[in-house]
């Protein structure tokens, strides 16, 4: 993993954590130690043309952390500081994009279910070639099916999470974390071949969904400078680097210094905020040794957890210091 390099010119390092959630868009700012620094927060819109339709518009995600970003920036000692920014956001948000990555429609939000009749047939099929059934309307599989067949034209450009939006505009580089695919696709990537005329049909969104998947919290890519500039973010001439993975704005930040210091990954599950750090390396691992990774979620040789956010501060100070 590459470390940020200016990591070890920074006395008094600060650390961001972007949330981008269904109601707000929320930046985290974190010294080394867990302490929070400064945070900022704004609201999102989320639009509701049909029912069981969600979408809200991608460019407001980018016009929120600026926003949100240059609040906390304009303590120039925080904005001078900075060094890496650890970046989440929603699961199954899908954003249709020209291959320039402009939206060319509204983001699909995860709570949208208006992809219900493709997550029936999809469970069917899934039943019938002997996989688990489990999926949602919510997942990506079911919105995916329901492109291809009522716009697909959106299958011309490229398909991608918000996460994944966030961090193009961030560093210019297409990333995911692989645990957010994972879960969110609701089919594994060796179930697609056995879903007969179904997968075939799904195919072409498949193709459009070109994302580069890296572990949880793993290194993204380098803040480009122009959107430093937009973000009131001063580099000085050194780097900032940018890591993907997590479901909590104060988690991603932690995320953020500890991808500057070593290897293991943070990753917060969703409501239940459980502070996770990954000690093996997962983007070595098939599709199937991931999927049972999950099966055990107390393997003590593979992760600590933490069940609150409350201890999130002293945890870090401990792993710094052990790592």
């Amino acid at each position: 993993m590459k470390k940020n390099r200016s990591i070890n010119h920074v006395s008094d390092p600060l650390f961001i954590g972007i949330d981008c959630g269904t109601q707000s868009l929320r930046v985290c700012c974190v010294n080394k130690t867990g302490d929070i620094i400064a945070r900022a927060k704004r609201d999102l819109h989320t639009y509701y043309r049909f029912p069981l339709w969600a979408e809200q518009e991608a460019d407001e995600w980018w016009q929120a952390l600026t926003e949100t970003m240059n609040e906390v920036c304009r303590d120039r000692t925080i904005a001078r500081r900075i060094v890496s920014l650890g970046i989440c956001g929603t699961c199954s948000t899908l954003v249709p994009c020209d291959f320039e990555m402009h939206p060319t429609a509204p983001a699909i939000l995860w709570v949208d279910n208006r992809a219900t009749t493709e997550a029936h047939e999809l469970r069917q099929a899934l039943h019938h070639a002997g996989f688990l059934d489990r999926l949602s309307s919510e997942q990506m599989a079911p919105k995916l099916l329901w492109l291809a067949r009522h716009h697909p034209g959106s299958l011309h450009g490229l398909l991608v999470e918000s996460v994944s939006w966030l961090v193009f505009r961030l560093t210019g580089t297409l990333c995911v974390s692989n645990s957010i695919t994972n879960f969110t696709w609701g089919i594994l990537p060796d179930q697609w071949v056995r879903l007969g005329s179904l997968g075939d049909e799904i195919t072409p969104a498949l193709r459009a969904l070109r994302v580069a998947e890296k572990p949880s919290t793993a290194y993204a890519g380098v803040l480009r400078p122009e959107a430093a500039s937009a973000l009131g973010i001063r580099m000085g001439g050194e780097l900032v680097s940018v890591a993907v993975g997590g479901n909590d704005g104060l988690l991603s930040a932690v995320g953020a210094g500890l991808l500057c210091s070593t290897s293991a990954t943070i990753e917060v599950g969703g409501t239940s905020y459980v502070l996770v750090c990954r000690v093996k390396d997962l983007s070595r691992m098939t599709s199937q040794q991931y999927a049972e990774s999950y099966v055990n979620p107390f393997e003590s040789d593979s992760r600590i957890m933490i069940s609150s956010i409350e201890t999130a501060g002293l945890f870090l100070t401990w792993l710094t210091q052990l790592l």
